[in-house]
Parts: structure tokens; sequence; C-alpha cells
């Protein structure tokens, strides 16, 4: 059965955003399975203006949620969308997930609301409003278990209408060119440990500086690489202070992220809240074990003592336990690695997750 989807976001800036990247990773899935696809956005940015989106775009320039013109607009574009043959959509982020799902009803369009993180953004105002236009949504697309039980708790969806669609990754063909000051430290002996996360609170990269200056003390030969943009000085400044000042390297933001895992030895990821991480399925697609916290859906991603080792948020020394097993033993690292990357490439890959999100469209517009 061919159809079209419409998907509607807050807007879409980066393209290589855990986010962004894996809606527009799903749009062109469907199209290559001969669904045709519609972006909505409610802002604009540079981005959508480039035109680099993988499907037509329509951008309502939209205010904020409150205002009636957000209401009206997502109603007229509703009403053309029926009247071009859509029948189903889809929402990426909240604003969107608010508005959509009554007023795409109204012309007779089944709305799928996408929750992909443990709900950190919920306020007492947020939830009260989502707990009404929860009844007017045909469903919840939830990309771990524990996020799909935290949309439960927080917006009142009965377990039937959360359905589970993990993340995926693309398959990658050829090799990287290497990172020059990556391939420095490899070629000095040093065992690399990469984080691979944007500079903020909530992912306690202060946890993994830590953890080197543990393991240094112990006579290790560990650096730490932390790919991802913020602003490092208060990291380098702890690091100084722990005395491994010289073994914490902040990379920045990069498009060149798979040819900076080639690097490492192991992925670590010490966040306190996850819903269900891309990163971790970067690391295990580039063949590294994980050592990372037991936070949401990293539970589901990682196999404790097979592919990785988990550990409570905020435990230091776990942590630095979980690196320093895996470093010091080439076998267990090799071997934690091969079944990682084997398991995201059968558990996470492109057309498992085009799939599911094709089967649940099916069963939407059959009423199921």
């Amino acid at each position: 059965m061919m159809y079209k989807v419409a998907f509607v976001v807050d807007g879409v800036s980066n393209p290589f955003a855990g986010t962004e990247g894996q809606l527009l990773h799903l749009i062109e899935g469907l199209q290559e399975n001969g669904i045709s696809c519609e972006l909505v956005s409610l802002q604009s940015s540079t981005y959508l203006e480039r035109g680099d989106v993988p499907c037509p775009v329509r951008i309502l320039g939209c205010g904020k949620t409150a205002e009636l013109a957000t209401w009206v607009a997502l109603w007229r574009v509703g009403r053309d969308l029926a009247r071009g043959g859509v029948r189903v959509a889809q929402t990426f982020m909240i604003d969107a997930s608010v508005v959509a799902p009554p007023m795409f009803r109204l012309s007779g369009i089944r709305t799928l609301v996408s929750r992909r993180d443990l709900g950190y953004w919920y306020t007492p105002a947020y939830r009260a409003v989502l707990r009404r236009t929860s009844r007017v949504a045909a469903g919840y697309v939830c990309n771990s278990e524990a996020v799909a039980r935290g949309t439960r708790e927080a917006e009142g969806v009965s377990a039937d209408r959360c359905h589970v669609i993990y993340n995926a990754l693309p398959v990658l063909s050829g090799s990287s060119p290497p990172v020059p000051e990556l391939l420095s430290l490899q070629e000095s002996g040093a065992m690399i440990v990469g984080l691979v996360a944007n500079i903020r609170p909530i992912k306690r990269i202060e946890d993994l500086v830590d953890a080197v200056a543990l393991l240094s003390c112990q006579g290790l030969d560990v650096h730490a690489a932390i790919v991802g943009s913020g602003d490092p000085e208060p990291l380098r400044d702890r690091a100084r202070a722990t005395g491994v000042g010289e073994r914490v390297h902040f990379l920045g933001g990069r498009s060149d992220v798979a040819a900076c895992l080639q690097h490492f030895h192991v992925g670590a990821l010490c966040s306190e809240s996850e819903g269900f991480s891309n990163t971790l399925l970067e690391y295990m697609r580039a063949g590294l074990p994980v050592v990372c916290t037991d936070a949401g859906g990293n539970l589901e991603a990682v196999r404790h003592g097979e592919t990785g080792f988990l550990y409570p948020v905020g435990d230091v020394e776990a942590l630095s336990q979980g690196l320093e097993a895996i470093l010091l033993h080439r076998e267990k690292r090799l071997r934690m690695g091969a079944l990682a990357r084997e398991e995201a490439v059968e558990r996470y890959s492109t057309e498992v997750m085009v799939s599911a999100h094709m089967d649940l469209y099916g069963r939407i517009l059959n009423g199921k």
C-alpha cells in the first residue's frame, strides 16, 4: 500500500544532531521504499532555506504555541496536506507534538507523536497540555523502552499506544582518513578513550576527566578525546587541577566523527539522562566496546559484560574500573568490539528501523 507521510517539527538547524539526523535518515529510507514524504517546520533555519532536505518542505514561520496564529497555520496546512493525499503524520520535537495532533485531526490526518528522551523538558504546564492532546494522537513512537515508560507516566498514554522503534545508523563503506592529532597519540602507544557529546552539564564529561586521573595514578598511559561542541575551558581547568591536563584532548564539534572513532580503543558515555543514544550506536558500529552509565536506554543498547560495561551515574571509580578492564585486556576488547558491531548491524540497521515505521503507518491507516 502506497501512501504519503507528513513530518512536523519545531525546526531543523543541524542535520547532524540526534533527533534531526534520525528524522532525515527516516525520510530517506521511506522514499527509497516508495513512500512520499513532506516536511512541515514551524520555524525557519539556514539549513532548511538551503534546500538540502531530501523531500518537499513547508516553512510556516510560526511563533509560540500559545499564539492562536500557530494553531490556525497548522489547521490550514493540515487541510492542504489532506487534499494532497496525506493520511498519516508524525511529529518530532515538543511544540509540534502539542499543536499538530488536534489540528491535523480536523482534516482526517492521523498523527503519531515521537518521544526521544526521558522528558527533562517536562514542566507542569506541558504535562497538563500534553495529557489533553494525547487523547487525539494516533499513537506514540518511542526510541527505547525507557522512553516509553516515561511517556506513559508523564502524558497518561496507555501501553498499547506506545510503540518502541530504536534509532538506526547506516552502514559505513570504506575507510576514513586519519585524524592527525589522534593518529600521533595512537602511534605513541597511548590508550585512547573517546567520548562523543556536546559539552553540557547533563553529559557529565567531568566524570571521564576524573576517571583518566585515577587511571593515570595507577600508571596507565590513558588519554581522553572529547568530540563535541561547547566551552571546554572548565573541563580543561579540571584536567589541569587533577594532573592530566596533557591527557585530555578537546577536538570540538566535527563532521568527521567516524574518522575519530577509528583511533579510539573504547567509547565512553557519562550522561545522567539518555533516551537512546546515537553515540552508543556510532561506537558499536565502529567496533568499539562501550563503558557508559546505566541511564535510560543505555541499559537496552549495551549488554553488560558482553558489548561493554554499565556503571551507576556519577560513580567515577566504577567508570575507571570498566575502562581498565577493557584497556588492559586486548582480546577482551576485540571480542567485545566485534559483538558490538554485529549487534549494531543486525539490530539497529536502517532496514529494521524503516520497516518498523512502515508497518506502524500501515496499522494506523487500517485503524489498528
